[in-house]
């Protein structure tokens, strides 16, 4: 009797786990946004359009580039800056405009130093 007790326990526990399990993976699946991080040098930018134009400097992603951007201004980002951003992608988007879901200024490291 209190072997079959111990069983029952035992398999509502491992049942009660698998389903907090399978719930738990499925809301981390659904939060998670397949990304690409890039880097390049800003060589236009149109804020009417929500446009930018970027000199790709990564590796296996390089070139000049346009990419859709919401809310430009808060960026604060100018022609010639250095910029680390990424796009809604996991690949290169090449000719295809894709969107830029977060961007940064990359700032040099002589201006870091405090003298």
């Amino acid at each position: 009797m209190k072997r079959q007790h111990i069983r029952r326990s035992l398999t509502y526990f491992i049942a009660i786990f698998i389903l907090f399990s399978l719930v738990f993976a499925g809301i981390a699946a659904a939060d998670s946004k397949e990304t690409l991080l890039l880097a390049g040098v800003v060589k236009t930018i149109d804020t009417g359009g929500r446009s930018v134009v970027i000199d790709v400097t990564n590796k296996g992603c390089h070139g000049m580039m346009t990419f859709n951007i919401y809310n430009i201004e808060k960026y604060g980002i100018a022609k010639g800056d250095r910029v680390n951003f990424m796009i809604d992608s996991v690949t290169c988007p090449g000719s295809a405009i894709t969107t830029i879901t977060d961007l940064a200024k990359v700032v040099p490291m002589h201006w870091r130093i405090k003298k």
